[in-house]
């Protein structure tokens, strides 16, 4: 028995909702008869600089996309097949299959509801029942999760953490890239990041100012990297854990995508238990850029670079032996102040 178009449609609907960094959805798909096509969309997405190197940070938001298509596909009866390409376009193949009446999965209503949330934490302790599931899901795919719940160790993290942000605002592609994706109107955006989801508080209302005169006024970048260093240090303080997976696997595009599969399912269930959770990919980008030694840094910040990398590896149990796929904060919080938008189907279906 073939697809039923609405099913199809219903798929892609649910695939399209994954996370991605910034915002940025680098995705689109073509359909041929019961087959799913999932592209890398490289021409609209980030580029291949620091923060995303070799396209890593995609690659788990294009696993979690995967994700969300196998969820939502045995929910309405269908076992999809995947199979991972050594190409970009396609990146993946997925053969949907009827096989079996339809049934709730318990991830499918975590999938509308799952956000990333930049508020302070509660620093309320996840319990042991919470933190051995969310291990043995790493566990039972190969993965590892590390996991910091001590609040002097969280402490010294955020430090670690924040400093980053110093080259974020500091190089000029790194912020470009950031600039470009943000949104400081009041209206419905299909991507990028709205300035309310920053949770920034009252100093929202400056900072658009603040980026437009810093391009005449140059010192004004480094108070805005001062600042945001600030801002994370105090957010990442206020959490109830800090959280490392990683993968046994090499620097390849499918170790991100399978990792990212199983990053999406850890933050549905944690979703579904009311949890906060915030990715953090820019301090993993610079530990990837110091271990591949592609360098592009000033001697500034290739200095932080290399503190920063140290710090983890002398703090996680053989992570240099390990890719990162994701490091992110979790905890309890109130609802984030906005969320992003997604494009619409018809922007992303290139063929059906």
């Amino acid at each position: 028995m073939g697809i039923i178009k609405d099913d199809l449609l219903k798929i892609i609907d649910c695939a399209r909702l994954a996370p991605s960094a910034d915002n940025c959805q680098p995705w689109f798909f073509e359909v041929e008869n019961n087959i799913i096509y999932l592209c890398h969309d490289v021409e609209n997405t980030a580029a291949n600089h620091l923060y995303n190197i070799d396209f890593f940070a995609d690659y788990v938001s294009l696993g979690a996309v995967l994700e969300n298509i196998h969820i939502q596909a045995h929910h309405l009866g269908y076992s999809p097949k995947i199979s991972l390409l050594e190409k970009v376009r396609p990146l993946a193949q997925i053969e949907i299959i009827k096989t079996h009446e339809p049934y709730f999965s318990p991830l499918l209503g975590a999938i509308a509801n799952r956000k990333t949330n930049r508020r302070r934490y509660s620093k309320k302790k996840i319990s042991e029942n919470i933190q051995t599931e969310i291990k043995s899901m790493a566990r039972e795919n190969n993965l590892n999760i590390h996991w910091i719940d001590d609040p002097q160790m969280i402490k010294k993290f955020a430090k670690i953490i924040s400093i980053h942000d110093y080259i974020l605002w500091e190089d000029r592609a790194l912020r470009e890239n950031l600039v470009r994706m943000l949104r400081f109107e009041k209206k419905f955006h299909p991507e990028g990041l709205s300035i309310d989801s920053l949770e920034l508080g009252i100093k929202k209302h400056a900072f658009g100012p603040s980026i437009k005169l810093a391009n005449y006024v140059k010192l004004i970048w480094k108070m805005l990297g001062i600042g945001s260093v600030r801002h994370t240090g105090k957010t990442v303080r206020n959490s109830a854990a800090i959280a490392l997976l990683t993968s046994p696997g090499k620097h390849h595009a499918h170790t991100y995508i399978d990792g990212g599969r199983i990053f999406q399912k850890i933050w549905l269930n944690l979703t579904g238990k009311n949890m906060a959770l915030q990715p953090i990919f820019g301090t993993l980008s610079l530990i990837l850029n110091h271990r591949l030694g592609r360098g592009g840094l000033s001697a500034k910040h290739e200095k932080i670079q290399k503190e920063i990398t140290a710090f983890f590896h002398e703090n996680f149990l053989n992570f240099k032996n390990e890719t990162p796929i994701a490091l992110f904060r979790v905890g309890y919080a109130k609802e984030p102040s906005a969320i992003s938008g997604r494009k619409e189907i018809k922007k992303i279906l290139k063929k059906i």
